[in-house]
């Protein structure tokens, strides 16, 4: 067979003629990716973008999330980064659509995370320990929120749901000890936050998550695992309505001192795997006020505490406060019978006498090392735990405040022991009050005599604190610590906020005179008389009166 020389030289330059072209067109390719800064990328492909601040993200490119191809953030915990941080939406031409589990976990100087519209998906525990963090918007287009999200976020005041979220895993707030505010963007199909109730609610009545400031409306009948972990609240009473307590749903709130149980409830620490720990870690719990008639086993660990020293979990040592009735059931039923104290509601109590001191005397407060719902000379004393004799500065400190709307009743009575914390003596006629005291930080001394209004003193040096009473009969005198600040803890170190007590004296028949009271002492619009007590109310007789530092006739 013969083939022309002619014929090959046209097919060989034909042939280059094709190679050129391909190679033109891969040129004109890479050059367009150049133009439009994308390339094509593989799952598991790592690229670090920069954010406008300056801060350095390590990116991953995946194609399984959500069915989404894009980057997300991966793992960051690096604790020198501060201030704000804006993710960007777009790297090398993908945008960012997830956030990595624990991406910013430990970050404790961010105070801000600016997250782009295109991430649709966040991983477990993204911003846990982000101890500064106060300002956080997350998109629409996230459908989930994982468990843990904000754990630990202790500066946290507010959030709001976006309305694509369906779907909240628990625990997603532990620990948020300054969060106050939670509520739902209008348009959520699944989740509601009715009558400003501070919580995230199923539109089926599941509590999922709340804040110290949660108020359980009447829709909720099931209170989420982990709802409340972690919440700093001293008291919370759960309404009649709610039907199961889950898992850690009170679980590590250490300054719960009183919890009371509807008698709706029919289970508590219900868990599909792990069941228990409804109340666990609830050290300093005192109070259990259970209204349940027919009550039914739990798992010991619901009211278990940490003991540090010895390492190990015992049974709270809180009283346990049940109807009329049924004392006997709660004793035959684990772990019911392990509470130590089991007392029904309404169940008279040994009455504490205490008369009126109606000669001048002079009590030394320090000598008495008892001091838990006890009388010793001719005063009840009722402190416990970090209340009560100090035997360094040989003085009682009350370091713990009383909620006086919360004590009604005469000393011994259920009410005073479980919320009162203080002294209370009587007096009759007209007389002086004087303690020798001294004040730290925010807590300040309270008098109270019968229903009149508190007098309240502050004293930063130690010295005598004068005050007057008149009553036409035998009267309860309350001597108590508030918080001026009202944001100090509950209990703190004595060095800190507290009132120290030496010693208390009575001298009836004795006067003050308004000069002796000094100006700063002086409540603004309420009246008093000439020798320095103070009114509750317009004096109803005619005389001669002290308004704001002046004087006012009363005709």
């Amino acid at each position: 067979m013969r083939i022309s020389i002619g014929w090959l030289h046209a097919f060989s330059y034909s042939l280059k003629q094709v190679q050129m072209k391909k190679s033109l067109l891969t040129i004109l390719v890479i050059l367009t990716c150049f133009a439009q800064n994308t390339w094509a990328q593989q799952a598991g492909d790592v690229v670090y973008a920069t954010t406008i601040e300056g801060v350095i993200l390590k990116m991953k490119y995946h194609t399984e999330i959500e069915n989404l191809e894009g980057w997300w953030v991966d793992m960051l915990q690096d604790a020198s980064i501060e201030g704000t941080v804006t993710i960007p939406s777009v790297v090398e031409g993908h945008p960012v659509t997830a956030l990595d589990g624990i991406a910013f976990a430990n970050c404790e100087k961010i105070t801000q995370v600016v997250i782009p519209s295109t991430v649709t998906s966040i991983g477990q525990g993204a911003f846990q320990y982000c101890k500064s963090l106060k300002d956080i918007i997350i998109p629409n287009g996230v459908k989930k929120l994982p468990r843990s999200l904000f754990q630990g976020c202790e500066s946290l005041e507010s959030f709001v749901l976006p309305s694509s979220v369906t779907q909240i895993e628990g625990g997603m707030f532990q620990y948020c000890t300054s969060l106050v505010s939670l509520s739902v963007e209008e348009g959520n199909t699944t989740f509601e936050s009715p009558n400003n109730s501070n919580a995230i609610i199923t539109k089926s009545g599941l509590l999922s998550c709340g804040c110290q400031t949660t108020v359980i409306p009447e829709e909720v009948t099931i209170i989420g695992e982990e709802a409340f972990m972690g919440c700093p609240f001293e008291a919370f009473e759960i309404p009649s309505g709610v039907t199961d307590i889950r898992r850690y749903a009170f679980s590590y709130c250490r300054n719960l001192k009183t919890i009371t149980i509807p008698a709706s409830v029919n289970s508590i620490g219900f868990s599909v795997w792990y069941p228990g720990a409804a109340f666990n870690g609830c050290e300093a719990l005192t109070t259990v006020n259970s209204y349940i008639e027919e009550p039914f086993e739990l798992d010991a660990s619901d009211f278990q505490v940490y003991d540090p020293e010895t390492q190990s979990y015992s049974f709270t040592t809180a009283t346990l406060y049940v109807p009329r009735g049924t004392k006997a059931k709660y004793e035959a039923l684990s772990p019911w019978n392990k509470f130590q104290s089991i007392v029904e509601m309404g169940e008279s109590v040994e009455p504490i006498e205490l008369n009126p001191i109606d000669n001048e005397t002079t009590i030394d407060l320090a000598a008495e090392e008892s001091t838990e719902n006890v009388v010793a000379n001719n005063v009840y004393y009722n402190l416990s735990g970090d209340d009560g004799y100090e035997p360094t500065e040989d003085c009682i400190v009350i370091n713990t405040t009383t909620d006086m709307t919360l004590v009604d009743g005469e000393p011994g009575s259920e009410t005073v022991k479980e919320n009162f914390n203080g002294l209370i003596f009587q007096v009759n006629g007209k007389g002086v009050i004087a303690l020798d005291c001294q004040t730290l930080g925010t807590n300040v001394l309270n008098v109270k005599v019968g229903s009149e209004d508190a007098t309240t003193v502050s004293k930063d040096e130690r010295g005598i604190v004068e005050v007057a009473y008149d009553v036409t009969e035998p009267t309860c005198v309350y001597v108590y610590a508030t918080s001026a600040g009202g944001a100090a803890p509950r209990r703190v170190a004595a060095s800190e906020n507290c009132i120290k007590l030496w010693s208390l004296s009575v001298k009836p028949g004795a006067t003050l005179g308004i000069g002796s009271v000094k100006p700063s002492a002086l409540a603004t619009n309420h009246y008093y008389t000439i020798d320095g007590r103070q009114l509750q109310d317009v004096p109803a007789e005619k005389g001669v009166y002290i308004v704001n530092g002046r004087k006012v006739v009363v005709k």
